[in-house]
């Protein structure tokens, strides 16, 4: 990953990070969360994922790094981690299997300044979800996976907050910030363009 040996990243547990880019369009600050380091092992009856409040994703550490990070001026604040945050209904690995921690980061979004993208990944489908917030404020989120192969036997699946249909084709995900408005994209062989938002 190129990390510098000297660098901070690798002088702590856990394998979160951010970046922050700016040109005269504008700035961007990227943050990557560790969803796997800290996590509490999840809660499974019959062998199918419930939710459970009394459960961690992030660890004190990192949620103590991450309210810091929210706090720094941006434009667009792209925040990106391995799984869902804003899907709910799936019987698969998300957030809302751990309601605490989930309604922490929405509330903590609540008080970010700029737009707010969500990158997620492992479900093998491609799908674009959104949500207001209790303030009004809207999130999107874009999961894009993967580029060598998807769960192309998925014909349905129940998701109120997402834009459009999902896709089971092999897919990846396509940013473009502009200085008025973010475009998010689903992409598949040849760049064909699979789904498209504006916000």
């Amino acid at each position: 990953m190129d990390i510098p040996q000297n660098s901070i990243f690798r002088k702590r547990e856990g394998a979160y990070q951010s970046y922050s880019f700016q040109n005269e369009g504008g700035s961007v600050h990227v943050i990557l969360l560790d969803t796997r380091y800290f996590k509490d092992p999840p809660v499974r009856k019959n062998g199918q994922y419930v939710k459970d409040a009394s459960i961690d994703i992030l660890g004190a550490e990192q949620w103590a790094w991450f309210e810091k990070e929210l706090n720094k001026n941006a434009d667009v604040t792209i925040i990106a981690n391995g799984i869902q945050i804003i899907p709910e209904e799936h019987r698969y690995e998300k957030w809302a299997n751990y309601p605490s921690s989930r309604g922490r980061l929405l509330e903590l979004l609540e008080s970010v300044d700029s737009k707010v993208i969500l990158l997620s990944g492992d479900r093998h489908i491609g799908e674009i979800s959104q949500m207001k917030l209790p303030s009004g404020k809207v999130i999107t989120e874009i999961t894009s996976s993967g580029m060598t192969h998807t769960y192309n036997g998925l014909l349905e699946e129940s998701n109120r907050h997402r834009k459009g249909e999902f896709t089971n084709e092999l897919n990846y995900g396509l940013l473009r910030l502009g200085a008025d408005d973010c475009i998010l994209e689903l992409r598949g062989d040849n760049n064909s363009l699979l789904q498209s938002i504006k916000f």
